[in-house]
């Protein structure tokens, strides 16, 4: 299935190696409908007016299984849906549910130095 990454699991952000043995497929951007926002040390994907820039990836069904227990799927933290990218295509992303008030704007991009900056909490 094809997956739309905008965050960690990025190549050489801190989680990328979640992705070993998955298929790159090319550097992509989502239709103008969404925004990320910074999580605590991790983004979140939701709605807006940006068009966020990423990587599309081709996933086994067996890695968005286990994707879907690291990204919190059944404690609510972000849910697995397809999103409109800006080619007019569709991919799988993983959506932030919680609260997005207050939390700081990072726009189109999730970048290593928000990614050093701010330190995951545990």
């Amino acid at each position: 299935m094809r997956a739309f990454i905008y965050g960690t699991l990025k190549r050489g952000h801190r989680a990328h190696d979640r992705l070993a043995g998955q298929r790159f497929l090319r550097e992509a951007a989502t239709a103008p409908h969404y925004r990320l926002v910074d999580a605590g040390g991790f983004p979140g994907l939701v709605s807006g007016t940006h068009s966020v820039q990423g990587e599309l990836w081709e996933l086994t069904q067996d890695r968005l299984r286990e994707l879907d227990d690291y990204e919190g799927v059944a404690e609510g933290i972000y849910a697995r849906a397809r999103i409109e990218m800006s080619d007019g295509s569709a991919a799988s992303a993983y959506l932030y549910l919680r609260p997005a008030s207050g939390l700081r704007d990072c726009g189109a991009r999730w970048t290593l130095e928000e990614e050093r900056a701010d330190p995951p909490q545990e």
